[in-house]
C-alpha cells in the first residue's frame, strides 16, 4: 500500500492559516460589541456626573420633594428616571414624565438649570407604616434613535420636610 499523509510542514502551516482566520473573524464580530458598550457607558456616566440632587425629602407618608440640579454638559436628555427606596425593601422606579402624566420632554432641566418637585407617591408598593427611606435620579439620554437608562447616582437618605 502506498500510504501518504501531509507533511509536518504543510499541517503547521494551515493550523496557523486556520488560528489567523478565527481571529480575524473574532476580531471582526467583537470589536463593534465592544466599542458600542464602549460608547454607551461614556454617554451615561458623562450625563450621570451632571446631575446632582440637592433636596430630596418626604413631606408626610406620600409626598416627596425633591430638586435636581443639570450642570453644563451637552447630551440628549430624554427623560429622568426617579427611584425611590421604601422601609421594606422595595425600590420603586418611575419615569418622571409619568410622574403626574402632564409633564413633557421641555420640564426636564436645560443645561445650568434646576427643577423643583413635589409629587403624591400615594398607592407606590407600600403598607401605611413603610416609609420613603432613599432617592436617586438616572437620567434617561437618546443615543442614536433608542433611549438609554443610565445607572442612578448615589442614593441619599431622606428626612422629613
Amino acid at each position: 500500500m502506498n500510504k501518504r499523509g501531509i507533511s509536518a510542514v504543510v499541517a503547521t502551516v494551515l493550523i496557523i492559516l486556520i488560528t489567523i482566520a478565527a481571529t480575524v473573524i473574532l476580531w471582526a464580530a467583537l470589536i463593534p460589541m465592544v466599542t458600542d458598550q464602549l460608547t454607551r457607558d461614556k454617554a451615561c456616566l458623562d450625563a450621570t456626573s451632571k446631575f446632582l440632587v440637592t433636596t430630596a425629602c418626604v413631606n408626610g407618608s406620600e409626598y416627596l420633594s425633591f430638586q435636581i440640579v443639570r450642570r453644563a454638559g451637552v447630551f440628549d436628555l430624554s427623560d429622568l428616571q426617579i427611584t425611590v427606596g421604601v422601609s421594606n425593601g422595595d425600590i420603586l422606579a418611575v419615569s418622571f414624565l409619568r410622574l403626574d402624566n402632564t409633564s413633557t420632554v421641555d420640564d426636564l432641566p436645560g443645561e445650568n438649570e434646576f427643577i423643583s418637585v413635589t409629587r403624591n407617591f400615594q398607592g407606590a408598593n407600600k403598607n401605611a407604616t413603610d416609609r420613603f427611606t432613599q432617592f436617586s435620579v438616572a437620567p434617561v439620554i437618546r443615543i442614536g434613535d433608542e433611549d438609554v437608562i443610565c445607572s442612578p447616582a448615589h442614593p441619599i437618605a431622606l428626612q422629613e420636610c
